[in-house]
């Protein structure tokens, strides 16, 4: 390899230190690529989360049907499968309806299906 690649990258530096019996650098050097690895991998979490949601909720506003405790089921199952941590995550559909009343145009009706956890 080339002495300025080398001295670009910190071999050199990297050479010494782990000859060295203290090995500070090294360990520091460790916890800031685990550090790093856990933010990228929590920020990757949030992104595939965020895009399982807009999927879901996307072809359930294009549903023109009855939304059947079948049709959450798969729901679900597609949001599990689209999210790297499934455990704990739950659908929950707002409904909204109207009534015919001019006091109260519309009733709003939660539904969430059998297995709401998975």
């Amino acid at each position: 390899m080339h002495r300025l690649v080398k001295n670009a990258l910190g071999l050199r530096k990297n050479r010494v230190f782990a000859r060295a019996e203290s090995g500070a650098l090294i360990i520091f050097k460790l916890y800031i690529l685990m550090a790093m690895a856990s933010i990228f991998e929590a920020i990757r979490t949030n992104a595939q989360t965020t895009k399982a949601s807009y999927v879901v909720a996307d072809v359930i506003s294009r549903e023109l049907g009855t939304i059947t405790p079948k049709f959450m089921n798969s729901m679900k199952q597609t949001a599990r499968y689209m999210t790297p941590a499934a455990l704990g995550t739950s659908i929950s559909i707002t409904m909204v309806v109207p009534t015919g009343k001019p006091d109260k145009a519309y009733n709003t009706a939660w539904s969430e299906g059998p297995l709401a956890l998975f």
